[in-house]
């Protein structure tokens, strides 16, 4: 399975916290979210941890990397990168995006050409 880059737009969240953390959102569409969604928590009991960790994603238009169901390697593959190449930076956070949601905003750096 492939995140096609048609249907992404990476976002780089820069926390002002510390700048040695980087968030990496990889904003999609809210199709797109939906069915990733679906693919993490769509077989979930209701009332268990993985339910009520699926809601907080839903509600908050953000998947994290330990929940993305076939895109996990890629992106751990990316955030190890990211660490091996920019040795100032300690923390690397990788989040799947709903565009429109609630994590759709703050400082970002697009970088999908108009």
């Amino acid at each position: 399975m492939m995140l096609l880059l048609k249907e992404v737009e990476l976002v780089i969240k820069l926390l002002m916290l510390s700048p040695s953390d980087l968030d990496l959102g990889i904003k999609v569409s809210p199709e797109k979210f939906d069915e990733l969604w679906e693919a993490a928590f769509g077989n979930a009991n209701v009332g268990s941890a993985k339910w009520k960790t699926g809601q907080r994603a839903l509600e908050a238009g953000k998947i994290t990397t330990g929940d993305v169901v076939g895109y996990k390697q890629i992106l751990r593959k990316l955030k190890n990168d990211i660490l091996k190449k920019a040795p100032q930076v300690n923390k690397v956070d990788i989040s799947i995006i709903k565009r429109g949601g609630k994590f759709d905003n703050g400082i970002q750096i697009n970088t999908t050409k108009n």
